[in-house]
């Protein structure tokens, strides 16, 4: 029998079954909810919107009996700081009795796990979310050194940028990534891990992307950290351890 895991996903999301599936090992399978909010563009009131959401979407994804359960938006894990995405996490597990997390919870615990301090941030938001994202890393005790990306207008359209523009810039940012201890590569739908591999050989430190980390996260609390999937150095070490147009390229 194949071990289960559940996976919350916002609407227009089209990377996180994309990407998971590429990377599961053999005896695991998802199943996956989708949230709801009416607007495209995101803001404080889609996302609160599409996490109220999570309460009965959750309620229906348990059907399936999955054994964690992972929410799948960065930026509606991160906007209000730190801590809130523990209170997530723990909302979560209250509401359906097995382990959760957010991906911004995952991401913290990947970058602590692989000792990163100074980080360059890839994401593909708006300023704004920018700030957010950059505030909630640094509150978390990494510092940003180098924060950039693509400014995607919508959602919808992040899911459509290809990994390879994602690995383009970043191989053309060498002099910063030297000066860092990890890349995060974050936003649950922006495409990346199918290119971590390469780019962390080209580049010569740890890579970690949104979907890599919360992966990973389910992955190691289902006691499969053994399992080696070619997600990044960061994650095999603690397995050692443990056992578009629309998109405007900007740099900050």
């Amino acid at each position: 029998m194949k071990r289960r895991f559940g996976v919350l996903v916002p609407p227009v999301n089209v990377a996180v079954e994309n990407e998971f599936s590429r990377f599961l090992p053999p005896m695991m399978e998802m199943h996956v909810g989708r949230l709801l909010r009416r607007e495209l563009v995101m803001s404080a009131k889609s996302q609160k919107e599409m996490l109220a959401s999570a309460e009965p979407v959750s309620e229906s994804l348990m059907r399936t009996q999955p054994e964690v359960l992972l929410f799948c938006c960065t930026s509606a894990s991160f906007m209000d700081g730190l801590g809130k995405d523990m209170e997530i996490s723990n909302w979560l597990e209250e509401l359906t009795g097995v382990p959760a997390a957010t991906t911004s919870t995952a991401v913290v615990k990947a970058l602590k796990d692989c000792g990163a301090k100074r980080i360059l941030l890839f994401t593909p938001y708006s300023e704004d979310y920018n700030a957010l994202a950059r505030s909630f890393f640094e509150q978390n005790g990494f510092k940003v050194e180098h924060l950039l990306g693509f400014h995607c207008k919508t959602p919808d359209i992040t899911g459509t940028v290809e990994s390879s523009r994602v690995a383009e810039m970043l191989l053309r940012e060498r002099a910063r990534v030297a000066e860092v201890d990890a890349v995060f590569i974050s936003c649950c739908n922006l495409h990346a891990m199918d290119q971590v591999a390469m780019l962390e050989a080209e580049l010569g430190k740890p890579v970690l992307s949104s979907n890599s980390c919360t992966l990973w996260w389910a992955i190691d609390r289902m006691g499969l950290a053994r399992t080696r999937l070619g997600l990044g150095q960061a994650f095999d070490g603690i397995s050692a351890s443990r056992s578009g147009t629309a998109c405007d390229t900007a740099v900050a």
